[in-house]
């Protein structure tokens, strides 16, 4: 039997492998508004210093129809890896659909590199209207639910 903290780690490392695989398939079905929402993440934080999603959500907008407003989880990942921007704490979000649920706090810290970041990524075009849009985005995604105990075990009928 591995020691529990091992279990942990590899749970914890599973865990970050899928989720980042659900924010790749998010970045690469939902490019447009991801990119615009990083793009306003850096606006804000260029202007006021801080910010958080419910700050990211009120400047883009809401999400559009079909898509799941999780998916600004995927927004400062790339920025925080290339050192643009950092966590600096944590605040109950202010939007009732999120139940008050925990948000990161981003600062800037690295306004040369925000702004060359704006400068390389500038707004796309909205998506055509058959674009891949409208389909289910992965975080709303559930895998099947397991048969019912009694149709797995499959127990003879006695009468």
């Amino acid at each position: 039997m591995s020691p529990p903290n091992k279990d942990r780690k590899a749970g914890q490392g599973e865990g970050e492998h899928r989720k980042d695989a659900a924010h790749s398939l998010l970045e690469a079905r939902r490019e447009v508004h991801i990119r615009r929402a990083r793009r306003a993440l850096l606006l804000l934080l260029l202007d006021a210093g801080t910010a958080t999603a419910d700050d990211v959500a009120d400047s883009s907008g809401p999400a559009p129809d079909g898509i799941d407003g999780r998916f600004l989880g995927t927004v400062p990942g790339p920025l925080a890896r290339a050192k643009i921007i950092r966590r600096t704490g944590f605040v109950p979000s202010s939007r009732p659909s999120r139940h008050a649920s925990t948000l990161s706090v981003w600062q800037l810290d690295d306004r040369a590199g925000a702004i060359a970041w704006l400068a390389r990524n500038p707004e796309l075009p909205e998506p055509d209207p058959g674009d891949d849009d409208g389909a289910p985005s992965p975080a709303t995604l559930k895998p099947p639910s397991p048969e019912p105990l009694a149709v797995t075990l499959h127990q003879p009928c006695l009468f």
